[in-house]
């Protein structure tokens, strides 16, 4: 299988429609969506997130992607690149969610690096961006090992958020 980025133990590649019923496993989990500003997700809230991340990715090179575990071939996450509105300006940020069976293994930091290095030499992006609810800290580490520094508190969705930078 050909991936748009590939790390050392997974292949990054764009959404598909038969990914619906493995994306249902991180979306429909109470316990990974509930750092998530919009929550746990329907089947068809699913389906139109894989639509619209295609269109997407054609308008953009850019998008949420899944993540498939090289070794398995089991998709273990999504991950990804979204142009947000915060406080008034459209930022480049970085979106990410594993699978419960993969966490503390390293793998949120080893695909959120990629995705940076692809933005940076690929995509030519000078920043990239992360919203985080403030009590993620999981969420927190990831970026912060990747290299995101704190920027400030501010709201995304009527949610407080904190804003992380990369660049």
């Amino acid at each position: 299988m050909s991936y748009l980025i590939e790390t050392a133990r997974t292949g990054i590649r764009c959404l598909e429609n038969q990914d619906l019923d493995n994306l249902m496993t991180i979306y429909a989990n109470p316990h990974i969506m509930e750092n998530s500003i919009y929550g746990v997700q329907s089947k068809e809230q699913v389906q139109a997130l894989i639509m619209s991340q295609c269109q997407y990715y054609k308008q953009w090179n850019y998008s949420l992607w899944v993540v498939i575990d090289l070794e398995s071939q089991q998709l273990i996450g999504c991950a990804g690149l979204e142009n947000k509105k915060v406080d008034g300006e459209v930022l480049v940020t970085i979106a990410y969610r594993f699978c419960e069976g993969i966490w503390g293994r390293g793998l949120a930091t080893e695909v959120v690096e990629a995705i940076l290095t692809y933005a940076h030499q690929v995509l030519k992006l000078p920043a990239i961006y992360a919203i985080i609810k403030p009590d993620n800290e999981p969420s927190k580490r990831v970026a912060e090992k990747a290299g995101f520094i704190y920027q400030y508190a501010t709201q995304y969705l009527t949610h407080p958020v904190e804003l992380y930078k990369w660049s």
